[in-house]
């Protein structure tokens, strides 16, 4: 089973609607400003837009909804939650946290084989891969009768669901999806997982760079929920089972929740549980515990809304009641900043951070890419952000309408392909004796305001530094006027077409830890610019 499959229980509602496109051409950032009449002031917009993107998502209960938005204006990431109920599922409330969009598919360098390994001494790999097309197809047939924008299946009426049912059905036929078959594939699945576990903590799998990032600032989002709730509790008392902890549940993510014992203490290793224990808590969470004790249940889940109640109102005295500037005020413009840049169509993940550092920092962006392998994996294309002041004149050169027919006619392409070539590239020969037009030369004006800041910065960033030369940022610019920062690079880096050599496993292994070092670069001047 994937490594990046969430973990749902009863109640439980996924908060995110997936992850941005993977384009491996840069993307062209554009603005997206707010919908509607602008708010009274920029806490209430906070407030407000959180709301609004759990609109998108239905059954997110009511006495938890609060909880998630306060939560989420503080730049915590959730996941799925539940308010609580006394005959069925858990009886307290709880929230799950998780840095989910951004997570990596494999924890370990080699994970993918390995469990490949696992599978195949299970006697599961076309049970597996079966199952897996099942979902795929499954899950593309249902969400072809979402309408555009619809992210839950909550609100389709009983005659679609009727219709995705029935077609379900004949996938379930179509794949031999049996009971027996499920089973044994989740089994597998768990299997695979505890063996996973093994050989990465007796050293055998080391972690990905990409996941000790991801854990590392998973982590740190815990730490502010720890934060907050030592704030909530300063000079507070409650009893112990009230009392609003955080911790890991069963899938790894860390769960916000009270109840203490009565909420089934998840802090115990699986192996000191008895089996009555286990399978009570199994009739718990099914409804099938006894009458009597869903009526005392009953009591229970009042007191433990109640705390989640009062950690709400916290929440929102902090948000509007807090300093300018103070850290989290800070915290969640950043936060609202790579929110809208994850918006962005095309853009890639692993330039948002830089984007919104760079635009907070009056950098203004105009395109970019994370960097990438070449797709013979024989070169890199560097990270790059293209800098620029917005508004770039339409119309470069003086008599341009006339040079842009002749060209086009020549070259077999349209009109408006040369217009966009003149404003992104060098011109062709046909204009090099044409001068730019006033506005664009004052447009390159702005421009070079905003490389001297940019280059500023990077002073201030590689000021003591050690970082080798072709890993640095520099600022470059472009023949349209725009600028690039970028690594230096090295030569072998970027073969000329052509010049392509085959390489080894071991010099394409170099090659990709080098793109990743110089990724990471990019992160830490992000990580600098939100420090300033």
């Amino acid at each position: 089973m994937g490594e990046s499959e969430p973990h749902f229980e009863e109640e439980s509602q996924i908060y995110k609607s997936g992850e941005s496109p993977d384009a491996k051409e840069p993307s062209l950032e554009k603005e997206t400003p707010l919908e509607g009449q602008e708010p009274q002031n920029e806490k209430e917009v906070g407030w407000k837009e959180a709301e609004q993107n759990l609109e998108k998502f239905g059954g997110i209960e009511d006495g938890i909804k609060e909880t998630v938005v306060g939560l989420n204006v503080f730049g915590i990431e959730t996941v799925n939650s539940c308010e609580g109920h006394f005959n069925h599922g858990r009886i307290a409330p709880w929230v799950s946290i998780e840095k989910w969009e951004s997570k990596p598919q494999e924890r370990y360098i080699g994970q993918k084989e390995f469990e490949q390994q696992v599978y195949e001494r299970l006697g599961v790999v076309e049970i597996n891969q079966r199952n897996w097309d099942y979902i795929k197809e499954h899950d593309e047939m249902a969400a072809s009768f979402l309408l555009p924008g619809q992210v839950e299946f909550d609100k389709l009426s009983e005659d679609t669901r009727r219709q995705i049912a029935e077609r379900d059905e004949g996938l379930i036929k179509k794949y031999d999806i049996t009971p027996e078959v499920t089973k044994q594939w989740m089994d597998a699945g768990i299997q695979a997982e505890k063996e996973i576990e093994q050989v990465g903590k007796d050293g055998r799998l080391h972690k990905t760079e990409e996941y000790k990032q991801w854990k590392a600032e998973n982590d740190a989002m815990k730490d502010r929920v720890q934060q907050l709730l030592g704030e909530f509790y300063e000079g507070r008392k409650t009893t112990k089972n009230a009392k609003i902890i955080i911790d890991q549940d069963g899938s790894g993510s860390w769960c916000i929740h009270n109840g203490g014992k009565d909420y089934y203490d998840v802090t115990r290793k699986p192996e000191d549980i008895s089996d009555k224990e286990k399978n009570h808590y199994q009739k718990v969470l099914d409804g099938k515990n006894p009458k009597k004790e869903q009526k005392d249940f009953e009591k229970y889940v009042e007191k433990y809304r109640a705390e989640f109640q009062e950690f709400t109102e916290f929440l929102k005295r902090k948000h509007f009641g807090e300093q300018e500037n103070s850290p989290d005020k800070k915290e969640v413009i950043w936060q609202k900043k790579e929110r809208e840049i994850e918006q962005i169509p095309n853009i890639e993940k692993g330039a948002v951070k830089i984007i919104a550092a760079l635009n907070l920092s009056e950098i203004p962006t105009s395109q970019s890419c994370e960097g990438h392998m070449y797709e013979n994996e024989t070169g890199i294309n560097l990270p790059f952000i293209e800098i620029s002041s917005p508004n770039q004149p339409e119309k470069r050169f003086l008599g341009q309408e006339k040079i842009i027919p002749k060209l086009a006619e020549k070259y077999g392409i349209k009109p408006e392909d040369v217009r966009t070539m003149l404003l992104h590239s060098m011109p062709h020969e046909e204009f090099q004796n044409s001068k730019e037009t006033q506005n664009y030369k004052e447009w390159r004006k702005e421009n070079n305001k905003i490389a001297k800041r940019a280059e500023k910065l990077l002073k201030d960033f590689y000021q003591d530094s050690a970082t080798p030369e072709h890993v640095r940022l520099t600022v470059k610019e472009q023949n349209a006027g725009q600028f690039e920062i970028s690594n230096v690079g090295r030569e072998q880096d970027r073969p000329s077409v052509g010049e392509e050599k085959n390489l080894t496993t071991e010099q394409k292994t170099e090659l990709n830890e080098q793109l990743t070092q110089y990724q990471r670069e990019m992160d830490n001047f992000a990580g600098f610019l939100k420090q300033k």
